[in-house]
């Protein structure tokens, strides 16, 4: 089993990489004194060869400023909606603006 724990930024993706398995198929196990998955060769010596089991977890700056946009957009619109629940002018407003917005997005 793999365990990622993360902690700088919410969103990771793993990077695609050759892999690098041996040409074998057998019982896989977990070595403990290398750290590292093997597999055994059944058909030939019985020999276990190593299984690379790393990865590369990357992470973009940006993510953290998108995730800080979209919770200052979200109060934002929480805000529109409870002013337009209170005043009948700001939901006329916000109704004729989503309009606006609907034509715009289907340009």
């Amino acid at each position: 089993m793999i365990k990622i724990e993360q902690t700088s930024y919410p969103l990771v993706w793993q990077v695609d990489r050759e892999y690098t398995l041996p040409a074998t198929s057998g019982q896989v196990r977990w070595n403990g004194f290398s750290k590292c998955f093997e597999v055994c060769d059944n058909q030939n010596d019985g020999r276990w060869y190593k299984i690379n089991n790393t990865i590369e977890l990357r992470s973009d700056p940006q993510i953290g400023e998108v995730l800080e946009w979209a919770k200052k957009r979200m109060e934002y619109e929480k805000k529109v909606e409870k002013l337009a629940s209170q005043y009948p002018a700001v939901k006329d407003a916000k109704e004729k603006l989503d309009i606006i917005l609907k034509l715009v997005e289907n340009e």
